[in-house]
């Protein structure tokens, strides 16, 4: 078992990460490569009903499924069914990309959109991808829709739903009896019940209020597996046995090793992230869904790793590092729980707008729960969107469209409606349509 000073400290900063309004709740568990070493389990699953967080709570894990579907595509490329090099048309023909690579989206390097803005586990989302900016592959944009595309092309494959492929291939063999590959109205009353800031039109600050979160149905394969921590802590067991039970020794050197740079300080494999931290490598990845953040990281020269899984906008990210660097190194310090604030806040819009953008300057709103609003203002006079906590400039690309973000590689374009009067009230987003609403 993990020592008792080190379960407790990660339980402190447990309650500050609840104490800031992030997450109602969280659990952490400590694993080795053959046993669950401890769980910690703070605040409330449901705080409106007073259920509290503990073992046998299941939370959503978002993206960190997507390490499920490279397993089960290398699975197929162990039983000659499919090569990584393939176009992914050549076995899901209605794939509209046709000389995209299986390869190309499980390491996002496609070079198409996020797919946060569109309808949910729909083919119809894959398929919008041909009116979407055509983009060079090669460099790294994270994408959801390649990822839904990659669980259609597994159903293709196998004949069978993507879930049956992952409670086969991956849920049965690792013992994971408490964790679903689809999220359910069945499902609902084991959950947790996730939050989300109560004002989606804004970066969260530590202390701003949160409320209970939109619920869907979800199934597809970048982002849809629940889990109890003590069932993805078996599940990390698997990966710092280097596949045991579920790939060769070749199909997991494929699964980690560092495809690509994803911008951020870590290199990106099939699924899987790696990372150097304090000298170490460390594999893993987080998850985010409506009202849920999940971190799982492991050390595997060192044979231990981390899950956290909070019921909230943030945390389990710092919840997870924390836990390792403490269970490598007994005198780590906890971080500065201000840390968790959205990086956006140290921006502030312009008030009021930059002249010439202040008919376009508001809040556009979507049906999507995924990404409900954007938000278009001026910072020192240049256009910027605010999306999902994150602010990136427009830039003009001289054809009625703009870009979201400097760099040449991104995909994602903002396109504004003809106004009427002096004030736009809509605009398309990558392939979605955003409205200004009455008060935006």
């Amino acid at each position: 078992m993990a020592p008792a000073d080190t379960l407790e400290l990660i339980g402190d900063l447990a309650d500050r990460v609840i104490g800031t309004g992030a997450s109602p709740g969280a659990v952490v568990a400590l694993t080795d490569r053959g046993r669950l070493l401890g769980v910690v389990t703070r605040g409330h699953a449901d705080p409106a009903s007073g259920r509290p967080v503990d073992a046998a709570t299941a939370f959503q894990i978002g993206s960190i499924s997507k390490s499920f579907t490279a397993i089960c595509l290398l699975c197929q490329v162990e039983d000659g069914r499919l090569s990584l090099d393939d176009p992914v048309a050549r076995h899901l023909p209605w794939f509209p990309l046709a000389d995209r690579t299986v390869r190309q989206l499980l390491t996002h390097t496609a070079g198409i959109v996020n797919g946060l803005d569109d309808l949910p586990a729909s083919p119809h989302t894959v398929v919008r991808l041909r009116d979407a900016p055509a983009v060079d592959p090669g460099r790294f944009w994270y994408s959801n829709v390649g990822y839904q595309s990659l669980g259609y092309l597994l159903e293709q494959l196998t004949g069978e739903p993507y879930a049956e492929a992952y409670r086969r291939q991956i849920l049965a063999p690792l013992g994971m009896d408490a964790s679903s590959p689809d999220i359910t109205n069945d499902l609902r009353s084991a959950l947790a019940v996730g939050h989300a800031p109560l004002h989606d039109d804004r970066p969260w600050m530590p202390g701003d209020p949160c409320a209970t979160a939109a619920w869907i149905e979800y199934g597809m394969g970048d982002g849809s597996v629940c889990a109890t921590a003590g069932d993805l802590a078996a599940y990390l067991r698997m990966l710092l046995n280097r596949g045991d039970g579920l790939l060769s020794k070749r199909s997991f050197d494929d699964l980690v090793h560092p495809a690509v740079d994803d911008g951020e300080g870590a290199a990106y494999g099939l699924g899987v992230q790696t990372r150097q931290v304090d000298g170490r490598t460390w594999i893993g990845h987080t998850g985010a869904t409506v009202g849920y953040r999940a971190a799982m990281w492991g050390a595997p020269d060192d044979g231990v790793g981390v899950v956290s899984l909070v019921n909230g906008s943030a945390g389990a990210g710092m919840l997870a590092e924390y836990a390792l660097r403490l269970a490598l190194d007994p005198g780590t310090l906890p971080p500065d729980t201000g840390d968790l604030a959205d990086p956006a806040a140290a921006k502030p819009f312009d008030a009021p707008p930059a002249a010439p953008w202040r008919g376009r300057c508001g809040t556009y709103r979507s049906f999507s729960p995924w990404m409900p609003s954007l938000v278009v203002g001026t910072v020192e006079g240049e256009p910027h969107l605010l999306s999902g906590g994150e602010l990136s400039p427009l830039v003009d690309l001289g054809d009625g469209s703009f870009r979201s973000g400097r760099s040449e590689h991104i995909p994602e374009r903002v396109v504004f409606d003809e106004p009427f009067g002096d004030r736009t009230f809509r605009c398309w987003y990558s392939t979605a349509p955003y409205v200004r609403p009455f008060n935006g």
